[in-house]
């Protein structure tokens, strides 16, 4: 967001303000002394400062055991920082200008601070914006991503309907949803990934699953992998994984995924501790046929 010379000023009287009380305070101390108000005694203060911070250098120098050159250096490079800074506060501008001038840097310094304050505001309403309109960017990625992977499935669905033998159609259940997968509490992240996140209510959502065949399984060569979009979500029993593959062998269906409808329940977050873990039953008929 762009910065105005009207936003600037505020940083610029509060940077002025600093400086002119240090100068009357420098000039004040001068003063205390007896040395001033004149330029000339305001000086040999500055310089007898500088001597002080000399002396501390070089003794700091001596006591941390640092060579000759580099104490003395040490102690110079104080003293002229010193010199320097104090010169400079007490030669720029009289005693009179810098009442003049903090005068009037007080009377701006309210009107610029509301217009600072208003920036600030209005620079606090543009990041909220953007990130808004980031957010948003991202759920309409995360649609187009979940849309995408909803037509991949059903492309493969219509694929897998058109090939397979008719005898396959207890795939598709009758809306029963009667096979549990089991092993869910493990894949709770999964589960939370393909219905969007936890909400405060019971989930209940009727989605596409696959059965995938895991000969590679190294606990169970006869394993029947359960996955949503490509996530794992659970397995069949040990008892119903193998019905699964039998009825396959028995009606001579070959493959290694096999689209079918699911059903996720559950998943809520109340807070304050009441939450619950998703489940997954299948719609499929692992005995008997689909009733006409």
């Amino acid at each position: 967001m762009p910065v105005d010379e009207s936003t600037r000023r505020y940083p610029r009287i509060r940077r002025l303000l600093l400086f002119i009380r240090s100068q009357q305070a420098v000039r004040r101390a001068c003063d205390v002394t007896g040395l001033g108000p004149s330029i000339g005694g305001r000086l040999a203060c500055v310089v007898i400062a500088g001597a002080v911070v000399l002396g501390i250098c070089l003794g700091l120098a001596v006591a941390v055991g640092a060579g000759g050159m580099v104490g003395v250096t040490f102690a110079l490079i104080g003293f002229v920082l010193t010199f320097a800074a104090g010169a400079a506060l007490v030669l720029i501008g009289s005693d009179s200008t810098l009442v003049a001038r903090k005068e009037a840097a007080a009377r701006d310094l309210p009107r610029a601070k509301a217009d600072w304050v208003l920036y600030r505001k209005q620079v606090q309403v543009e990041r909220e914006r953007r990130r808004t309109e980031q957010e948003a960017e991202r759920e309409r990625e995360g649609e187009r991503a979940v849309r995408h992977r909803e037509r991949e499935v059903e492309r493969a669905i219509q694929d897998w309907v058109g090939r397979r033998p008719a005898t396959a159609e207890w795939l598709d259940g009758n809306g029963s949803f009667s096979l549990e997968v089991v092993g869910e509490s493990n894949y709770q992240r999964n589960l939370e990934r393909v219905c969007g996140g936890r909400t405060r209510e019971c989930q209940d959502r009727i989605m596409t699953a696959m059965l995938v065949l895991e000969d590679d399984n190294p606990h169970d060569a006869k394993a029947v992998c359960v996955t949503i979009d490509g996530w794992t979500v659970g397995y069949l029993s040990r008892d119903k994984a193998r019905a699964f593959r039998a009825r396959l062998r028995r009606e001579r269906i070959r493959g290694y995924e096999f689209p079918c409808k699911a059903n996720v329940r559950g998943g809520w977050d109340r807070g304050d501790g009441d939450w619950g873990y998703f489940g997954v039953w299948l719609d499929v008929l692992l005995y008997g046929r689909r009733r006409k």
